[in-house]
């Protein structure tokens, strides 16, 4: 595996671990327990983001985003009606919408990941300084 695909995943996992972070303080969804959201951060944006980026690698950005809008829709499709692992409800942002709302938002969110996770990682390894002294 190349550098700048393994830079792209330790990328995607640090946005899952920052992302998880700022919504525990935030409360922009909750989950039925802790270790879900560990999970979450592991199987989503590790697994799920990183295999859809690795995958399509050479594709088109248009190609990773709809493969990532696609895999998170039904993503949350399924939790919002069979799984129950997170929930909107109380939610400032999403409370308000209703599931199917909220999974076409959310894909089309999280679409953006796999398709700009290649090229951040790209720049981030042409950086001449550390990101951190």
């Amino acid at each position: 595996m190349s550098k700048d695909k393994k830079r792209a995943l330790a990328i995607l996992f640090a946005f899952g671990f920052l992302t998880e972070l700022l919504v525990a303080q935030t409360n922009l969804w909750t989950y039925s327990s802790q270790l879900v959201r560990v999970g979450c951060v592991i199987g989503l944006y590790l697994f799920v983001i990183g295999g859809i980026t690795l995958t399509f690698w050479e594709r088109p950005n248009m190609v990773r985003y709809l493969v990532g809008v696609g895999a998170f829709i039904i993503i949350e499709l399924a939790n919002a009606y069979a799984l129950h692992l997170w929930s909107f409800e109380g939610s400032p942002v999403f409370g308000q919408f209703s599931p199917l709302t909220n999974s076409v938002l959310i894909g089309l969110l999280a679409g953006f990941l796999p398709a700009a996770a290649p090229r951040v990682s790209v720049i981030v390894g042409e950086m001449k300084r550390p990101l951190v002294p």
